[in-house]
């Protein structure tokens, strides 16, 4: 057990029925994950089903909601309207089985959204928590140096020079993020328990970091950096912040430069110059790296939305009326495409819910100025993915980590902190 004395196991309470449940389930959806990724039979599939079933049960047996959840669980039921409604007046899908997915999927982020916070309390849950974050990291940098020393990882057509780390996922940039969600979430859950930073701990945050490193995920590498500088200036005197953060940015910047992954973003000025967005039609001529292939998307997704801004094109059928097949790399555009202008709202929704539990750290925690600042950075890191990257929907891995530790964050630890309100 991470940070965790026998004493302190000894006098806790047993770990409560439906978080040995959830986090049984979730250890088995990491697992199998990595099993995947070693070529064995990948189970993920029907372990997420297992995971939506299991979280609709813990909501049954205990039908509460926790307040600190209810604004971005009245998202996710908005979102579930929406996707009835484009189902019932958006034409035929191309894809019936996507749309069934995106309402499997979230149906388990709600439900697992409220679970973990009604049920994520007491010492014996944070330990338990500690212990996944910290196996998930050391399991995910174990494969990244195989993947990574027996030539195994994630090359994408026409970048040979760059062999990535995926872990145990299916993609290095959804790997990367999980990385940084799990790394927040060990210091967070490190600060909510009172340990100190041992050697242990500090290992385990130089192989996640060089994990990191190896997944060559640039989107990850900018949340982390969005996490230590935001972290750095929220806790540092004055004086501090002139020092510290421009050698902690500076060294980011070097160390993004020394990788070569940001050497295509120099031609962005030249193709926001030349580029028509009011074509109809791709223009493969002025792209040459993701980013301004993410804003011709966006340009073209735009004209998709608004030809059935109510309704949508039906849940889950981004890629399919996409002339990429690939997704819109921006939720917000994501949903208005699928879903319309309630998908949007439903959204907007969601994400402010998740961003405002960040006002529910309990008070009493000695260090909840520093959990509260590392939610934020966190928080404003994944405002920038889902406006700049992967929607996240189908990403359920790195859904569910940013889940717990939202949960974690705002979880009852001691006896001088009270429960998570609920009704």
């Amino acid at each position: 057990m991470i940070g965790a004395t026998p004493h302190a196991q000894d006098m806790a309470p047993p770990l409560p029925n439906a978080m040995r449940l959830l986090l049984g389930l979730l250890y088995l959806r990491l697992f199998s994950g990595a099993a995947a990724a070693l070529g064995l039979p990948d189970g993920a599939r029907f372990v997420t089903l297992a995971l939506a079933g299991a979280a609709a049960l813990v909501f049954l047996v205990d039908p509460r909601i926790a307040r600190p959840t209810a604004l971005a669980l009245l998202g996710f039921a908005l979102w579930l309207v929406a996707c009835a409604l484009s189902l019932a007046f958006a034409p035929p899908l191309a894809m019936p089985d996507l749309a069934a997915t995106q309402v499997v999927l979230l149906v388990l982020y709600g439900a697992m959204l409220n679970g973990l916070a009604l049920h994520l309390r007491g010492p014996a849950v944070l330990a338990a928590v500690r212990r996944f974050l910290g196996v998930f990291i050391l399991t995910g940098a174990a494969l990244a140096l195989y993947q990574t020393a027996s030539g195994t990882g994630f090359a994408e057509a026409g970048r040979s020079t760059y062999l990535r780390a995926f872990g145990p996922d299916v993609h290095p940039v959804s790997f990367g993020l999980q990385l940084v969600v799990a790394l927040v979430g060990l210091e967070i859950a490190r600060l909510r328990a009172g340990a100190r930073l041992g050697a242990g701990m500090v290992a385990i945050y130089l192989l996640g970091g060089a994990a990191l490193y190896l997944s060559f995920a640039r989107t990850a590498w900018v949340v982390l950096l969005l996490v230590v500088l935001l972290t750095v200036w929220s806790r540092s005197r004055p004086a501090l912040r002139v020092t510290l953060l421009p050698p902690v940015a500076g060294a980011g910047v070097l160390l993004a430069l020394a990788s070569g992954r940001f050497d295509d973003l120099a031609s962005l000025s030249f193709f926001l110059d030349h580029y028509d967005f009011s074509a109809s039609t791709y223009d493969f001529r002025y792209v040459d790296n993701s980013l301004s292939w993410r804003i011709a998307n966006w340009a073209m997704g735009l004209r998709l939305a608004l030809e059935q801004p109510l309704t949508g094109h039906g849940p889950g059928q981004a890629i399919v009326v996409s002339a990429f097949g690939l997704q819109m790399h921006n939720l917000f555009l994501e949903a208005l495409v699928e879903l319309g202008a309630p998908g949007l709202i439903a959204v907007v929704l969601v994400v402010t819910g998740l961003g405002r539990m960040r006002r529910h750290v309990p008070q009493s925690d000695p260090n909840a100025r520093g959990i509260r600042a590392l939610l934020g950075a966190l928080g404003l890191g994944f405002l920038l993915t889902i406006t700049l990257s992967t929607s996240l929907v189908g990403q359920t891995m790195t859904v569910m980590l940013l889940l717990m530790v939202l949960a974690l964050s705002i979880a009852p630890i001691g006896p001088a902190e009270g429960s998570p309100d609920a009704g």
